[in-house]
């Protein structure tokens, strides 16, 4: 938790307080009983491609699938998936399947 909190006071805020409350909203919805450091958006992560040893488009899965696992815990349909997370039905489909099913 003291992490986050350090993340969050550490992180430029470009916009403006909309930002803010779309950020502790998402994590609201998407997020467990505690909010850790893998909740966070990319942006906010303190992730060095020296550090994880791994390229972008596998760390941006990694991200994706934390995000399609919560998701689909919370909501357990495809389509509330797709709605809460504002993309296809048939996108959260795949992704599910993606991830859900081969984990």
């Amino acid at each position: 938790m003291p992490s986050v909190l350090s993340r969050f006071i550490q992180h430029i805020w470009d916009g403006n307080i909309r930002e803010v409350e779309n950020i502790v909203e998402r994590l609201v919805i998407t997020g467990e009983n505690v909010i850790t450091e893998e909740d966070l958006p990319l942006s906010m992560q303190q992730a060095s491609l020296e550090q994880e040893g791994k390229s972008l488009y596998e760390m941006l899965e990694e991200v994706e699938k934390n995000i399609i696992l919560k998701a689909y815990k919370k909501c357990k349909s495809s389509y509330k998936v797709a709605e809460l997370l504002k993309i296809s039905q048939s996108s959260a489909t795949r992704k599910i399947k993606k991830y859900v099913e081969n984990s």
